[in-house]
């Protein structure tokens, strides 16, 4: 699930024990290690796709008007992390879109 103002935001994520994850609300792994492929849609200017988790904020790359995927490797993720698409290359950019959280499990 996602929070949107117009642009469309998915995820598929594989943890470390190679589990698919492709919804929010799942579980990764205890290690919080996995792989990440995110594609954005329906995007009407240049936007940047933001890694958030348990209080940190990293950029992941610019997205275009066209459609965009990007495919990271190696995330490491604490308690819980979710995607933010904000307008623009700052992190104080305008909200576009948002996933709700994975989690990681405790144990």
């Amino acid at each position: 699930m996602f929070l949107s103002s117009g642009p469309i935001l998915s995820f598929q994520a594989r943890g470390s024990d190679g589990v698919v994850i492709d919804l929010p609300g799942e579980h990764l792994p205890a290690d919080g290690t996995f792989h990440l492929t995110a594609d954005v849609e329906h995007l009407d200017a240049s936007a940047t796709l933001w890694y958030v988790t348990s209080g940190s904020m990293v950029a992941l790359g610019e997205c275009g008007p066209a459609d965009t995927r990007q495919v990271h490797e190696r995330l490491v993720a604490r308690m819980w992390w979710r995607l933010e698409l904000r307008k623009g290359p700052a992190a104080t950019g305008d909200l576009l879109a948002l996933t709700n959280p994975v989690f990681v499990r405790t144990g």
